[in-house]
This record gives structure tokens, sequence and C-alpha cells, in this order.
């Protein structure tokens, strides 16, 4: 919610923010914060207190006591367990005064209700044209919320490359990289909400106007498109409580496709029903839209595990060879040693404390210096060529400045590959490493290589290595994996984030940007964490919009 800082909010974002909590399951909790977690992510805290208590989210409340806890007693509270907390008089004073607005009655803070449900449409497909059977170019568009990146993580498995403006930051990106999978014969879809006709013939344009262009217009209502994106915590442009102003927005300006901008035909979606009776005519076996085609599976507490994600072939003529990504597991913090964004995973200390202390003594913990780059992942397909992912697609050198570098890579290493993912086993084994070619956030001047490997997942058993077990299949190749740092004896938060704070890194002169911690067993991961310093920040500005400085490989 925009509020600026060291500002209060207004009670219209507290009385939101307080149903957005009351709309949890009993079972989860949300996470408030700002850009220091203290000012006006209290402030939010200080009323929710006011207003519902501790009682767990999801349970019902009794509208006639107003006030939980005083307002003196919530800053308290907040300032002794986050200290600095509520940091301004206006901040204060706004506590207060939402303290007297619940007394009042005047208009207080509803009780948990369900949303009256919207019905969604089932109408059919609509077709203008002659669905072409295999489009070179798929131009997606409708308002935020109207279902374009879900239909486009179908279309991965046909072969699809999918460009997408929240991801690439900006149209000269989309552009850039529109041309780069054009000059690999890919095909493309593009995921964006191209409201206006000039939107959309730039597109065209920019691809020499294909014959067998398609148009899919997501037609769907703009309340179930507003629902959607405000449910969606993680959108990468749209902020919380801002969706339905923006979804308004674009429905109010939006330009429908018509036949005078010669795609060779316009798909209406108005319905799931449509979506998916759309996918099956493309060629998705499964054709159903309400199955997840993407999307990492979170690893559980105990055990970590591979998301299957549908992916992106580097080439239009082996869709078919890799039918899945198996992406990298999202790490959670051990502790939020304050990185930690609202998106992250952080271990409650309860489990944090279960994950270092373990009452089985076979299992064992590492700790490792956590680098900053590019997450890759390298496996063998079936004609012994490379398989090259980062994180939801396929790349090659092609595919962004920093991996120019990337297919001469493989070459060189070629030997040493082949032996770690077993040559006659393809498909078998994904080795993940940091490819660390540009700067990101930390300028790396001594690194023994652009690839520094960090696990190896068999994808038959499901499971990832030990790191000991990964340094033996490394033996003898030239790969290198990244630096182990040793265990402390007292093995605690203090400690650990000591580590994190002053332990130098020995790939440039500065402080490691953060620790790995696995837990193994029996020649197996069965579990990771991490520690981010707290001083660690990438930026508001997507490092790659600063251009590519690259890193030092010392004996390059």
């Amino acid at each position: 919610m925009p509020v600026r800082n060291y500002k209060a909010p207004t009670v219209e974002q507290i009385d939101e923010f307080i149903e957005c909590v009351d709309s949890l399951p009993i079972e989860e909790a949300a996470l408030v914060h700002c850009g220091g977690g203290k000012g006006r992510a209290g402030t939010f805290a200080a009323c929710y207190l006011m207003a519902r208590g501790f009682g767990a989210t999801g349970t019902s409340h009794d509208s006639e006591q107003a006030v939980r806890i005083f307002p003196g007693d919530a800053i308290k509270l907040l300032r002794h367990l986050r200290p600095g907390s509520i940091e301004t008089a206006e901040q204060e004073k706004f506590v207060r005064d939402y303290a007297q607005y619940l007394i009042s009655g005047r208009q207080a803070v509803p009780a948990p209700a369900t949303s009256p449900a919207i019905q969604e449409s089932q109408a059919p497909l609509e077709l203008e044209g002659k669905l072409p059977k295999a489009p070179s170019i798929i131009i997606c568009c409708g308002v935020p919320g109207s279902g374009k990146s879900t239909f486009a993580s179908h279309l991965t498995i046909l072969g699809y490359t999918v460009i997408s403006q929240d991801e690439l930051g900006s149209r000269t990106a989309c552009l850039n990289a529109l041309s780069n999978a054009m000059n690999s014969g890919r095909k493309i879809l593009i995921d964006r909400c191209n409201p206006y006709v000039e939107d959309r013939e730039q597109w065209l344009a920019h691809a020499f106007h294909p014959t067998n262009a398609l148009c899919v217009w997501f037609d769907v209502d703009s309340e179930l498109c507003v629902r959607r994106a405000d449910a969606r915590t993680n959108h990468p442009t749209i902020a919380p409580g801002r969706a339905k102003k923006i979804v308004h927005s674009f429905t109010k300006t939006f330009v429908k496709p018509s036949k005078k901008e010669k795609f060779a035909c316009i798909a209406r979606v108005s319905s799931s029903v449509a979506a998916s009776d759309l996918l099956l005519k493309l060629g998705d076996p499964k054709g159903d839209i309400n199955h997840a085609a993407t999307g990492p599976a979170e690893a559980s507490p105990n055990e970590s595990s591979s998301a299957r994600t549908t992916g992106t072939t580097t080439t239009a003529s082996t869709p078919a060879e890799w039918p899945f990504i198996h992406k990298f597991p999202r790490t959670r913090h051990l502790y939020n040693a304050g990185s930690a964004t609202r998106d992250d995973l952080i271990l409650t200390s309860s489990d944090a404390e279960a994950f270092l202390d373990s009452p089985d003594p076979s299992i064992t913990l590492t700790i490792e210096e956590k680098v900053d780059g590019a997450n890759l992942g390298i496996s063998l397909g079936s004609s012994g060529n490379f398989k090259v992912q980062n994180r939801s697609h396929y790349v090659n050198s092609k595919s962004h400045a920093q991996f120019k570098k990337l297919d001469k890579w493989l070459e060189d290493h070629y030997e040493g590959l082949t032996t770690v993912l077993q040559v006659d086993k393809p498909g078998k084994w994904t080795l993940y490493g940091e490819w660390l070619f540009a700067k990101h956030s930390i300028h790396y001047t001594s690194l023994p290589d652009m690839f520094l490997a960090f696990d190896l997942f068999d994808t038959e058993r499901d499971i990832f290595l030990s790191r000991e077990a990964l340094s033996e299949r490394l033996k003898g190749t030239n790969i290198h994996q990244v630096n182990d740092l040793e265990v402390p004896e007292t093995l605690n938060e203090q400690s650990l984030l000591e580590i994190a704070r002053s332990r130098q890194s020995i790939y440039y002169e500065g402080i490691v940007e953060g620790v790995y911690l696995r837990r193994q067993k029996d020649g197996k991961t069965i579990d990771r964490a991490k520690i981010v310093r707290s001083d660690f920040i990438a930026g508001d500005e997507h490092w790659n919009r600063r251009g590519i400085t690259p890193n030092v490989v010392a004996y390059e």
C-alpha cells in the first residue's frame, strides 16, 4: 500500500489491511514490512493489534469489543519486540486516533466475512478468422488479472518462448528478446496488456508481419480481474491494494482488437472454458487452464524438493525433448538479518531451532559462502546436447548479454560436464550453480571460474546430493564448487549472524553476501536455508538496467 516514508497511512488503508489479514486461512500468517520495517509497518501492526488482539486470523471476533489492546500498550509491545517501531509523532498520533475511530463506532472495521462470490462467465471461445495450426507469434492482450500469464505458462510445453514485460522490465528489453527469439527460429508469445492498436502493431512490425499471427484477447469481467490481481501477493508490478485502480484504468482505455490489425485470427477468451478450449486447439495435451502448468512446489520444513515446471526450449525443433524444467527450490531464510522482503520465506524461531539442533546424530550440517549471480541448471539432452536453464526458462549465449560467454564455457567444460552428468544417462542429473560473468550487486575480482557449482539433483530419485557427494563427482574435472566455511563450535543465531556479517569472501575484498546452510543425511541434502547480511541490498532498479560490468576470473 502506498504510504510515504515517516508518514501515517489513511484509515481506509488500515481497514483494507485488516480485511486482507482476516481473509488469510487460519494456518497462514502475514509478513508486514516497509522500507525499514519499523515506522509504517509498526503503525499497521499496532492498529491491527488494537482491532483484533492476538486472535488467529480467520477466527470470529466480537464486534461489541471495539478495542482489544489500548494504543499505549500496543505501541509499547511493538517497541519491545522491535525497537524503534512507530518512528514519528505523526504515526504515533495516528495509532491513538485510530483507537478513537474504533471506539466511536462511526465505521468500525467489519469483522471477517466471506467476500461475495463473483460468478465467472462460462462463455465459449470465439474465433474471428481461421486459427493457424502453429502460430509463429501469439500476442496476448487484456487488463491485469485477466489470465494472460496463466495461459502463457501452458504454451511453454509447446516450445513457445514467453516474453513478459513484467519480468524483463521494459518494452525495449522485450523487443530485444523478440529479436533474439526470432533469430533462433523460436515461436513467440507476448505476455503483456497491449491495450492499444499501436502496441499490438509494434510487435507485428518487429516480427515482419507474419501471416500466421494470433491475437488472444482476454475479455474477462473487471471485478474478477481485480479479485485475481489482489489475491496475487507476489505480482511484479501491482502492489497489494492497488489492483482496483489499475484494472479500472486499463478497462476505460482498452481498445479491443479488430480484423483491421492483420492478425490471421483473433481469439476472444472470456472464461476458463474458452481458455482451455483454445489450449486444446493449439496442441496442449491437457488443455486445462485450471491445471497448474508452472510454479515451484515449496520445500517442506524437513526436506528439499524440486519443482517441475514446463519451460521454454532454446530451439523450436526440440520442444518435446525438454518437457520439464526442474526448477531449483526457493531457499528459506534461517533468520531475517534485515534483507528479507515480504515475498521471502522465513523460518519461524522454532523451525530455525529445529533446523540447527537435530536429535538424529546421522544428520550433519555444512555452511557455504552464498554468491551473487544468475542461478543456472545444466543437464544433458538425449542427443548429448547441453540444456541450460535460468530459473523458469532455457538460455544460451543469445538470450542475454550476461550469458554471451555461456556457449564457449560449455564447450571448454564439455569433458567435465559429461562426466558429472553421466553422458550414458541423459536427463538423469541437473547440475546447479551460480553463473558469475556479470556483476549483480557484488563485483567479484578473484573468481576461479565463471560458474560455481553448488548442487546436483538426481531427477530419477528426486533427491539432491550432499556437498561431499557433489565434491566427489567434481574430482578430476575443471568445474569448481562454491567455497565451504567452517561450522562454528557453538551453533546458534548469534554465531551464524556473525559469520554472515563479518566473514571475508574469497572471491573479492569484502564481506560475503551471506551463507547457505544445508542439512545432510546418507549422502543426500535433506534441507537448506540461508542468511543474507542486512546491508546487502539488490536495489530497486534491476541490476541489468545499469549495463553489464564483468566480474574478474583470476586465471581466465
